[in-house]
């Protein structure tokens, strides 16, 4: 694909943590009417078991100003605590990281240890909105069409000028592809790749046109993914569509179905694990050693920070984990303190199953 390699170069050295998936959320160039359409999409992140409860803390904490988001906390991130031998099992981790989060945010965590079936989670059945999390299931569904030969990674797609657009929105935050001509000629492979280690939301809107929403529903279904539901574009703000959801003990039932096997085997299997481990390690696998692999997909908004990846060890079974910090009352989140937690708490993790 043409400028695909330079300019993929270039992102490396100036992308860093992926700080530019906000502007997914926080484009100066978007007009105030689609900014408060996505404002909307933070309210649907709640489930209906939880609404009043979130009611209840707007209630508690008013917005002072409708039309604008919410000043941050006047509070600084406390800063996280360093341990010289950080290794706790993950009931402790989880216990730990509790206690460095601030009043204004919340914690939602969800893990799986493939070598023994331990579970454990906390708000990890709360309803969300995905963020970019959500393109490991698009690339579940794709790579499981490539197995039924109804879909090939070597088939070229020709970049158009309609694909920059979600209805009259402007497809912005990360990627390379809004850059690139129409005319542009690249892989279904090539695609997959730049949707999650770039997160690139113009790749995923092809892929998710290729593929169809009810398809994509109708697997997410066959995956017993009870609480997951897939029906807008990246960027589509002005849509009357229901929002994208799912859960943390969703999106690690997704993981283990991948991990197994279940889905896809062997090449496939590889290859999705290959794109996975392409994506920026400055949350879960921050501390990771060079012999433990992360295969992971970020995913954040102005008031939400995530992470979800299959790790894998040299002496053991892998694990699963996902992991979400969300400000209450729409406050929004510091990128560099709660990633620098989420950091630790994954190296407390991977240290104990090293040490162990």
């Amino acid at each position: 694909m043409k400028y695909y390699w330079l300019m993929a170069f270039i992102l490396i050295f100036t992308v860093g943590c992926q700080p530019a998936e906000k502007n997914t959320f926080e484009s100066e160039n978007q007009p105030a009417a689609a900014m408060q359409e996505f404002r909307k999409e933070e309210v649907a992140s709640v489930s209906p078991q939880t609404y009043e409860e979130e009611r209840k803390e707007e209630t508690a904490e008013p917005d002072q100003n409708q039309n604008q988001d919410p000043e941050p906390a006047i509070e600084p991130e406390p800063e996280v605590a360093v341990s010289t031998n950080p290794a706790k099992t993950p009931a402790q981790t989880l216990e730990w990281a509790l206690t460095q989060l601030p009043e204004d945010k919340r914690l939602m965590f969800s893990f799986y240890d493939f070598a023994t079936g331990e579970t454990l989670s906390h708000n990890g059945d709360r309803v969300i909105f995905p963020a970019s999390m959500i393109k490991t299931l698009y690339l579940a569904v794709f790579l499981e069409e490539v197995k039924h030969e109804r879909q090939s990674l070597d088939a070229e797609y020709i970049l158009q000028q309609r694909d920059k657009y979600a209805g009259s929105t402007i497809v912005g935050g990360m990627g390379l592809l809004q850059y690139e001509p129409s005319g542009t000629k690249v892989t279904h492979a090539e695609l997959l790749s730049l949707m999650v280690a770039e997160s690139d939301n113009v790749a995923t809107n092809i892929i998710t046109n290729i593929l169809g929403f009810q398809h994509i529903n109708d697997r997410i279904k066959e995956y017993g993914l009870k609480n997951t539901r897939a029906h807008r574009k990246m960027f589509d703000l002005e849509s009357d569509r229901p929002h994208n959801l799912t859960t943390l003990d969703d999106l690690i039932q997704l993981l283990i179905l991948i991990e197994e096997q279940a889905l896809f085997d062997g090449p496939l299997h590889e290859k999705a694990l290959d794109i996975k481990r392409g994506s920026s390690k400055c949350r879960i696998g921050r501390y990771a050693p060079e012999d433990v692999k992360v295969a992971n997909k970020l995913g954040n908004t102005a008031t939400i920070l995530a992470d979800m990846a299959i790790i894998h060890f040299p002496n053991r079974e892998p694990i699963a984990l996902a992991v979400m910090i969300q400000g209450k009352n729409r406050h929004q989140i510091d990128d560099e303190a709660n990633a620098e937690l989420m950091g630790r708490l994954s190296e407390h993790i991977i240290n104990y199953y090293l040490q162990n």
